[in-house]
Formats: structure tokens, C-alpha cells, sequence
């Protein structure tokens, strides 16, 4: 082989990595540019969603923030084909950290047939016991609104977080206790 062969042979693999450096530094560019102008964090730009299922549907939600807590108001269909009557809600965060809320700043229900809000008790667990409740309880297709206050959980604004919710319930005849539960997908405000 002569010499001129070698050193043709080198160049073009010289030239072929050079080739892949500069893409490679190319790619790195343009995703760090992607990252210093928060375009990477792909969760910003999803819908919000509330979902618990078929049996209770999530109509609309609202999450509010306040100085270190925030506000979560849920308007829940009952699609069941008889009435219930809750008995507890649980908040958890994506981690399945529960978050504790104030029952001073309005934990309650509200359907809207009977102008009555509910007023709930708290206990250690920070398990929302509905402590009045009109016979009749939520009725079928009944749209009611839920509202948790001072929710001590630090959020981000202008951004979007999940929680996780529970809700206990018995049926009309308040024999076995039932549970489903939500999850919550809201830009915080």
C-alpha cells in the first residue's frame, strides 16, 4: 500500500467523525436552547382533566393559590342510579402525601336544590366527615359543588400540578361505605 492510500483512508475517517461531532453538537444546541426557554417541560402544554370514573363524573374545577396553600372547588355529578351520601374526603399529592386542609376556610358541599351548605368536621386524618346532611342526601344526576379551603400544600404559579382525591360514601340506605377516586390534573392560579 502506498502511503497516499493511508493517508486517504485517514482523512475520510477524520472527515466522517468530524461529521457526527458537529451533529452531535448541533443536537446539544438546540436542546439546551429547547431548556433555557422552557420549552422541554412538556406537562405545561397537556389539558387540565378531572376525572373519577362513571359512577361520580367531574364537571368543572377550579384550583386557586394563596400565599402558602391553595383552593380546590369541584363540581361532581352523581351518576350513580341511586342517591348517596359522602362521608369523608382525602386530598393526596402526585406522591401520595395526604394534604391537610383548614375546615375553617369553607370544607364543604353544596347542592344547590336545597340552598343548604354542609358543614364538615375535621379529625386528626384530616378526614372530612360531613356532619349534616338533609334526608335525601345527593341524588341521582345531582351536580353538587365540593370546595376545600387552605390546602397546605406550596405551589408553583403558572404552573400545573396533580393531586389525588378520595371520596367515602354511603348509599341511600347508609348500610356499607363505598369509595372512588379522582385525579386531578389543574393549572394553579
Amino acid at each position: 500500500m502506498s502511503s497516499k492510500n493511508v493517508s486517504r483512508k485517514g482523512q475520510l475517517s477524520f472527515e466522517g467523525l468530524a461529521i457526527y461531532l458537529i451533529a452531535a453538537i448541533t443536537i446539544i444546541l438546540i436542546l439546551g436552547s429547547l431548556s433555557y426557554f422552557d420549552l422541554l417541560h412538556f406537562s405545561k402544554y397537556l389539558p387540565e382533566k378531572c376525572s373519577f370514573g362513571a359512577n361520580i363524573q367531574c364537571v368543572e374545577h377550579f384550583l386557586k393559590k394563596t400565599d402558602s396553600t391553595f383552593n380546590l372547588t369541584l363540581f361532581l355529578q352523581n351518576n350513580m342510579n341511586k342517591g348517596i351520601v359522602p362521608i369523608q374526603v382525602n386530598l393526596y399529592d402526585n406522591s401520595g402525601k395526604e394534604i391537610i386542609c383548614n375546615t375553617n376556610l369553607g370544607l364543604k358541599i353544596y347542592c344547590p336544590m336545597y340552598n343548604n351548605d354542609f358543614s364538615w368536621s375535621e379529625t386528626p386524618s384530616n378526614e372530612l366527615i360531613i356532619s349534616e346532611y338533609n334526608t335525601e342526601g345527593w341524588t341521582q344526576t345531582r351536580v353538587c359543588r365540593l370546595e376545600l379551603g387552605g390546602c397546605e400544600q406550596e405551589l408553583n404559579p403558572n404552573s400545573k400540578v396533580q393531586l389525588q382525591m378520595r371520596i367515602t360514601f354511603k348509599g341511600e340506605e347508609k348500610i356499607k361505605e363505598h369509595n372512588t377516586t379522582g385525579l386531578i390534573f389543574s393549572n394553579v392560579n
